[in-house]
């Protein structure tokens, strides 16, 4: 079974969404932006993720540039603008 994971973010917060192949929500939680909380709710499905996709304006940068370590053999920003 392969997880997806969706991360929407916000200014302050962002809203994580882990699903299965039948699109069933496993987790969802919106949290703090903060890299420790949001690397320690997704440490339980990591070894199952096969994707991650990050919608954001302007302020994905504390995510991806401080290398969420991510397991997933892909790995996506989207711009809510395209």
């Amino acid at each position: 079974m392969g997880l997806y994971c969706g991360i929407d973010l916000h200014s302050n917060n962002h809203v994580l969404t882990v699903i299965d192949d039948s699109d069933r929500r496993v987790y969802e939680r919106r949290l703090p932006n903060d890299l420790a909380i949001t690397k320690a709710a997704l440490e339980p499905y990591r070894a199952e993720l096969v994707a991650v996709a990050v919608e954001s304006t302007f302020n994905y940068y504390w995510l991806v540039d401080d290398r969420l370590p991510f397991t997933a053999t892909s790995a996506r920003a989207d711009h809510s603008r395209r």
